[in-house]
């Protein structure tokens, strides 16, 4: 995204980083990395904003060359939310999420780490609605707890090794209970393959 018009705060780990205004962009790290944004946003003003497909942001990216590439994570960097950060706190994820599944998924080692290749870790703070704009992409709770609300009632409380996504109903969405809720995002592929794994290992047990 390119600010237009007005400012916004970046936040990370619910602390204030910076204020963009309008020309500064965001989101260009985990575009580039392919993975979850590790920061969010408020809007301080009214704000228009400019999108950019993902897939013409990694055509304009492969076109103008690697010192563009650079440039645009170098204000990232400034405030340690750079490629390298970003990349650090992904990989950590994958082995809260390995710690989590390796006593309930059917598969081996290997196998396993093909599947977490596949995901990518989402951070938000207290009060914050968990992205869900697939549902039928699974997520597994890494740290933290959420809560599942329907017509601004609370209908249950998911705890770190907790799966969810398909498994809601209408109307009913998930919001971070606690600061730092850590939630694993795999893709279709790998929710398929997880989900498999996991039904598999209860038909054994």
């Amino acid at each position: 995204f390119v600010i237009s018009k007005g400012t916004c705060m970046v936040l990370c780990n619910g602390n204030e980083v910076v204020e963009l205004g309008p020309g500064a962009h965001f989101g260009s790290v985990a575009l580039l990395l392919g993975v979850p944004s590790s920061t969010s946003l408020i809007a301080k003003t009214d704000v228009t904003l400019l999108q950019i497909p993902g897939k013409i942001f990694h055509r304009l990216v492969e076109q103008a060359g690697p010192e563009f590439e650079a440039s645009l994570a170098k204000p990232a960097e400034n405030f340690q939310l750079g490629p390298t950060t970003v990349a650090a706190v992904q990989e950590e994820g994958r082995i809260r999420a390995r710690s989590l599944l390796q006593e309930c998924v059917d598969l081996d080692v290997d196998s396993l780490d093909e599947l977490l290749g596949t995901s990518g870790c989402e951070i938000y703070m207290e009060g914050e609605v968990v992205t869900l704009c697939e549902r039928e992409q699974v997520r597994l709770l890494e740290s933290g707890t959420c809560s599942v609300v329907r017509s601004s009632k609370e209908v249950r409380v998911l705890h770190p090794g907790d799966v969810f996504g398909p498994d809601l109903k209408p109307g009913e969405e998930v919001v971070a209970r606690t600061d730092n809720v850590f939630v694993c995002r795999f893709t279709h592929d790998g929710a398929s393959v997880l989900l498999d794994s996991m039904y598999s290992e209860n038909l054994v047990a």
